[in-house]
Formats: structure tokens, sequence, C-alpha cells
């Protein structure tokens, strides 16, 4: 396999990792006995030497293995081809520099390159080729099952925490090193080899890379590489480097090989088949004569069927945020420069709107908050390589654009609310939401911030494709005169209020070709493919319009910067999520039964327990209108009704 392999490993039994560490290479070095093509011993090459005369028995563990290879063959229509060691000997690849093949050499080496000269008898344990110069080059997955093998040792032993790597293109993470979440794993700069392009977090997945850096040689300055397009016979070209994660080490080396031959629209199929699985396309971009050699990046996410989420079982639990006074006036421009964001803490960095379950955001936000007697601030960074915006007229629809957004319930009982949209351009669109959609909304496109001052501020150059920007910056201040309209006994908030916040941004996939920006295309050729929609707190579905599950910011009477404040729960907020999850299940019963549950049995109530309070829940239900009450914290009542409001009747 020819590279070198390297484990980094935590464990509670120290002595024991040195024995750990040699079982795991001297597995290696088995599969690389079996399988290695650079070997005259190794069973691969028994292989080479004989199948064209007679079927050749191989065991269970390589027959199994091909095999496995053969169907990577067959599932990505011929892109993946371990038949290709004629042709990687015919370009130089085997052993020399890289050369040029005549044309008499590559169509020899052609016609012995094609799954159909291997013949498998699963009975047997039997290979046999149909035709003498067949060779079988299975460095393109070798080293992701002998990753796979190690990883394999390593949770047999119990290891909690391990980085496992094959030459740096194949790796397979284990758990979390200690003190991190997860491992940072770098993928290098398709062109700059010393910088990183992009930087992904790995726990308990495999990383596959595929790139030209790894075997090139340059002719007449085009660079070959060492991938090879079976269907050609030729290196590919018009692809820099292809990233896959997957959840193992040999299905990602097979479909980074696949990938770099495909291209991303052609993968998106085999792609959608691992679920959870993620490839990254580095592309090189069409420059003038003189201009410095750039790339650009497509990140394709496998599109599984899905269900709809049980809201009700979904974790629960929004983020929380301290919001302190600016001692400081703020000059809203976009640039995030004022003295007074310095003492404002950050949040946390945004995550998929549906949480955990699904792939971290491939661009970092973040956000901050702060007020004062007239306006409520929010600054957003976000990161962007290639920052675009075309949306210039107010109350556009933002989102066709990326866009930052704002969704502010000062009351918290999921009416009456207000949404926010800016672009890069500082374009906003602005509205009130008198309930959620689904509970019949309606918007109010034509309600409007007044006084708004929102501003947008890009770090490089807006929309000019290609180019590498680090990204841009947003800051809004909305005035309390008009953010009250929907707030307790409307007014501004007092040190000590909560009110109920999220932020969303959505990040189109694009192709930047041509002097333009392209919106990559669904696996049907027509519609766009879904944006990303990355949030502060996560929402568990797609969906911003569910404000139970946004986070709450606590307004601090203290000035930025000069001390702390804790969030203080409100206990009653745990009475309203019980009374939410009844009304997700009253959802449930009337669209399996046409008409709402009139009694509480039919609701299993009686499983709904809330920390800290008896929860004894009571139903009204008329018709086609329930309302759901039981006893809060501090001598409160708590309501629920069929259109989703919830609110505390506090005790007199």
């Amino acid at each position: 396999m020819a590279c070198e392999y390297a484990i980094e490993m935590y464990g509670p039994d120290a002595a024991s990792l040195p024995r750990i560490a040699e079982q795991a290479f001297d597995e290696v070095d088995r599969i690389d006995r079996l399988m290695s093509h650079y070997k005259a011993n190794s069973r691969l090459s028994q292989i080479h030497r004989e199948a064209a005369q007679h079927p050749v028995p191989v065991g269970s563990e390589l027959f199994d293995f091909i095999a496995e290879a053969m169907r990577y063959n067959r599932d990505s229509g011929g892109a993946f081809d371990i038949t290709v060691g004629p042709l990687m000997k015919a370009w130089g690849f085997f052993r020399g520099e890289g050369r040029i093949p005549s044309d008499e050499e590559l169509a020899a080496a052609r016609r012995h390159v094609g799954a159909a000269h291997v013949v498998l008898d699963p009975a047997a344990k039997t290979i046999r080729f149909d035709t003498p110069g067949v060779e079988l080059d299975l460095g393109g997955i070798a080293k992701g099952y002998a990753v796979d093998r190690v990883i394999g040792i390593l949770r047999r032993e119990r290891i909690p925490a391990a980085l496992v790597s094959a030459g740096g293109s194949t790796i397979y993470a284990i758990g979390s090193p200690p003190g991190h979440e997860a491992w940072d794993v770098a993928i290098q700069d398709p062109i700059e080899a010393r910088r990183a392009a992009l930087t992904v977090r790995l726990k308990d997945r495999a990383l596959s890379i595929a790139g030209r850096s790894e075997k090139s040689f340059e002719a007449g300055g085009i660079v070959y590489a060492h991938i090879m397009d079976p269907h050609t016979g030729r290196p590919v070209q018009g692809m820099l480097t292809v990233a896959v994660l997957t959840d193992s080490g040999t299905s990602g080396d097979a479909l980074d090989d696949a990938f770099f031959v495909l291209g991303p629209q052609r993968s998106q199929p085999l792609l959608n088949r691992f679920s959870g699985a993620e490839a990254f396309f580095f592309l090189p971009v069409q420059a003038g004569d003189h201009a410095a050699p750039a790339w650009t990046m497509v990140h394709e996410l496998a599109e599984p069927q899905r269900t709809s989420p049980d809201f009700e079982a979904l974790p629960f639990a929004p983020r929380r945020y301290v919001a302190y006074r600016t001692a400081s006036p703020i000059a809203i421009d976009g640039k995030l420069d004022d003295p007074a964001w310095a003492g404002a803490p950050w949040s946390e960095l945004f995550i998929d709107i549906e949480g955990d379950s699904r792939p971290r955001p491939r661009f970092a936000t973040r956000v901050k908050m702060l007020w004062d007697d007239d306006d409520f601030y929010v600054a957003a960074e976000m990161q962007e390589p290639d920052v675009w915006a075309t949306l210039t007229e107010r109350d556009s629809v933002i989102f066709r654009d990326n866009d930052f957004e704002l969704f502010v319930d000062p009351d918290g009982d999921t009416h009456a609310y207000y949404e926010l949209e800016i672009n890069a351009l500082g374009t906003v669109w602005d509205l009130m939401l008198l309930k959620p959609y689904r509970d019949g909304g309606p918007a109010i496109h034509a309600w409007d911030i007044a006084g708004l001052r929102a501003g947008a501020a890009v770090r490089g150059t807006l929309n000019r494709p290609g180019d590498r920007d680090e990204g841009w910056d947003v800051e809004l201040a909305m005035p309390w005169k008009i953010l009250r309209e929907a707030a307790p006994d409307h007014r501004a908030p007092k040190p000590g209020d909560r009110w109920r916040v999220n932020f969303s941004r959505v990040e189109w996939q694009v192709d930047a070709a041509g002097g333009r920006y392209a919106k990559r295309l669904a696996p049907n050729g027509q519609d766009p493919l879904r944006e990303d929609n990355w949030v502060w707190s996560p929402q568990g579905a797609v969906n911003m319009h569910m404000p139970e599950r946004w986070g709450s910011v606590q307004f601090s009477g203290r000035n930025a910067g000069t001390s702390t404040e804790a969030f203080v729960e409100d206990p009653n907020e745990r009475v309203k999520w019980a009374l939410r999850r009844l009304y997700y299940r009253q959802r449930r019963y009337r669209d399996a039964h046409g008409v709402y549950a009139t009694n509480l049995d039919a609701l299993n109530a009686s499983d709904i327990r809330v920390d800290g309070i008896e929860f004894r829940p009571v139903l009204h239900a008329s018709g086609s209108l329930y309302e759901i009450t039981a006893n809060g914290f501090d001598g409160a009542v708590v309501h629920i009704t069929n259109d989703g409001r919830v609110w505390v009747e506090s005790a007199r």
C-alpha cells in the first residue's frame, strides 16, 4: 500500500497502549502482504501471475474484499475500477515518475481494463481473468480497509479515543481527544500545499481524500494525476481534490476515487446511498492568462428520504444568552469594530437547523447582542470564502440569496413575532407573523421596523466569482418603540426580562464560473439543491417557525465587560414545554382521527412529568377547539390552545 500509517490514541491503561499499537501495525503489515502489488510474494501478485491461466483460490477475506470493490464499480457506473492497473503502468505511475503513453500503448492498456475481465466464483472463492494482461490495483481502496481493520482492533481493546491515518489520505477517528469535542483534521489546499483549505471535525467517522497532489506530473503545461477515468483511459482533468466523509474507510476510499471521476452532479445519486455522508469537491477556477491559480469548493450531502420528525421526542434544550447594556454608542455599519462590542460575549457557533444529527456547518457563524434604552443590537460574524448577493429591493424574498435572519418573540407565547432577513448588500426583509404557519399564519409583509438601522460589511470582495474572501458581517439596531408592540405590557424589556430569540443563516451551494454564480442543481437537473440552514438554537426540523424551540435572551442591567450575570431559568418554561408536548399529541391525534381528543387519557398525558411540580393538566374541549391548563410554579396557571399559543397567568 506504499504509505505510512500513524496512530494517536488515548486509553485508561497507558501501559497497554504500546502493545495495542504493535498489534495494529502488525495487522497493517498482514494486509499489505495480502494486497500489495509492489510485493512479488503478495497474494495479489500471485493472482496477477496465474489468474489468466486458471482460477486462483484466494481465501474468504481477499475474495470478499475484491467482490465488494466490484460492487462499488457497478454502483458507480464504472467510475471506480480496480482493473486500472494496466493504465497506471502505461502512464508511468506504477514505479516511474509519470509519462504520456503513445496512442498504441494506451489502446493496448485499455483492452485489459474493465470489470468484465474479472470472473469471481463465490462458491469456490476463486478469481480468474478472461484474458492475459489484466491487473488489479487495490491501492484506491486497500488503505481504507486496513484503517477499518485497525479501528476494529482498537474498539475491541476498548480504546475510547484514537486517530488512525493512512498516509494522511484515509483517516478514521474514534471518539475525541481529551479536552475536545472532536478531532480537527485539515484538508490540504490543492494549490498552496502549505495551507489548509478546510478543517473538518471527525468523530466516529472516516475522512478519505483523493487528489492530484498525491502522484502527478506535468507535461506541456498540463498536470496529469494518477486517478484514471476508466472510460477514457486518461487521468481525470478538471478536478483538484475530492474529500469524502463516511462511516468507514473502505467506502470512503472507493467513493473519493469515483467522485473524482464523476464530478459533483453525477456523484449525488451514489452519495445518497450512504446515509450521513458528505463530499467536498475542489475544482479549478478558470482564470485569465496572468491570474494566479485558484479553486472553488462544492459541498454535497447525502439526501436520503426523510420522515417527519417526532417533535416531542426531539431533544429540547434552547440555548441561552445574557445581553448586557452598551455603555457607548454603536455605529451601525457592519464592521463590528466599535469598542462596545468588545465586552459582549460571543454566542455558541451555529449548528444545522436539525441539530447535532446533521453535519456541522462548513462555515462558522456566531452572534453578539447588546441593548440600551432605545435599541436592541445584534452583531453577526459569518465565515464565507466567496461572498455574493443579488437582491437590492427592500422586502424582497431575501433567502433566495445567502442571508442572515433574526426571529424575535417578545412575550414567548409563540404568536405575534418578528422576522428580519438581510443579505450581504444590506438589503432587508422585515415582517410580522400573527401565528406560525403551521397554526394558520398569516405573515404581514407590509409591516416594517420603523427606524431600523442595518449594516453589512464584506471582509474581502462582493460578487467577484472565484476569489477568496474571509466572510461578511452584519450589525442591526432595532428600536424598542417598534419591538414593544408584541411585548408584555407593550414596553421595552427591563433587567431580568427574557425574550425568545433565534438566528438563522441560509447558505446556497453555487458554482463560480464564467464570471457569474449559478446555484448547484439537484439530481433532477432542474431545481436548485436545497439550501443549508444553520442556526443558533437548533429547531430539530427544517422549520424556523416553531418559536417554542428558539433560544432565550436575558436582558442584564450591567454594562458589557464590567461583570457577568448568570442566566436565571424561569421554571414555568418546563410547564410550558409539558403542555407543548400535549399540543404535539393533539395534532397527531387529529391527523389520525379527524378531530381533537376530548380527554387526556387518549393523549397518554399521565406519562408526562415536570421536575419540581406535580403536572396535572386539565383539558377543555369544544368541537374543533381546545384549551389545556396546568398549575405552574409560584401559583401561576399555564395555558395552551389548539392554535399553539401558550402563556402564563401569574398569581394575583
